[in-house]
């Protein structure tokens, strides 16, 4: 385990817990983006509001896959390795916890496609370690 995040009063007007666990097949700065990003996008989600968690889960993990495979996805991913990825701490409340400044032009659909990948990355993508729910 390289990330993860324990909520148990992630939405306490509709009793939902988040606990999450990511295996950093991407590297550490991959897993530790995911862990801050996942409980602030999945909350935000229109289908996560209208009850299908289900579903919400799916898109925020596609739609964060998407992202870390763009130029500016590629780009945070980088600032992380360079400052050091400090372990996450329990968040209380992961929607409250915005960094703005962390999130560029989410959603993933206004980045402007795939990022170059050197060989290290293509043989890492194709090892089929995409990240969506089991």
């Amino acid at each position: 385990e390289d990330a993860h995040f324990i909520l148990p009063a992630f939405d306490l007007q509709r009793q939902v817990a988040l606990f999450g666990v990511f295996d950093g097949h991407g590297g550490h700065a991959v897993a530790h983006i995911c862990a801050k990003e996942v409980p602030k996008r999945l909350k935000r989600h229109p289908l996560y509001q209208q009850g299908d968690y289900a579903g919400a889960l799916t898109k925020v993990f596609f739609d964060l896959d998407h992202y870390l495979d763009t130029v500016a996805g590629r780009k945070r991913i980088h600032r992380e390795i360079q400052r050091g990825v400090e372990p996450l701490r329990a968040l209380s409340d992961a929607s409250e916890r915005s960094e703005q400044s962390e999130t560029e032009a989410w959603p993933p659909e206004a980045q402007d496609g795939p990022a170059p990948r050197d060989s290290d990355q293509d043989a890492q993508h194709a090892s089929g370690s995409p990240l969506v729910p089991p």
